[in-house]
């Protein structure tokens, strides 16, 4: 049984990487950013394997935000419970997932983790 097994949980230990995985474009705005657009990928295979499973999180959701006049990649990962490591069993590394997928500069950016919200990659050093 999963460390953070519920009835859901252990039969959905893992989320549908397509549905999770929302990419949008940004541009700045008087005092934000505006969405230009957004959108699931149709597939994921390549990041996550054929099943387009990401393994070990409950209310996940990957945030992948590029600035519309450079391209430039924000990742933002929510999750709401994340399986714990047993043995060989862990969670998906999502940022080990992307990181062939993203600019080499994006490695260089710290990982923070605080309760129900993990910042996979924060680039609000970027100015758009």
């Amino acid at each position: 049984m999963l460390p953070f097994a519920t009835p859901e949980l252990t039969s959905a230990g893992s989320a549908d990487a397509n549905k999770a995985v929302t990419i949008s474009m940004v541009q700045p705005a008087a005092d934000s950013l505006k969405t230009v657009s957004t959108f699931h990928p149709k597939f994921t295979y390549p990041i996550f394997g054929e099943e387009e499973r990401i393994f070990g999180y409950q209310g996940l959701n990957v945030d992948i935000s590029f600035a519309a006049h450079d391209l430039h990649p924000n990742v933002n990962v929510y999750y709401d419970k994340k399986f714990t490591t047993v043995g060989d069993t862990a969670a998906t590394d999502i940022k080990k997932s992307l990181a062939d997928f993203l600019p080499e500069s994006m490695s260089s950016h710290p990982i923070s983790l605080t309760p129900h919200y993990y910042i996979l990659f924060n680039l609000s050093s970027h100015t758009l």
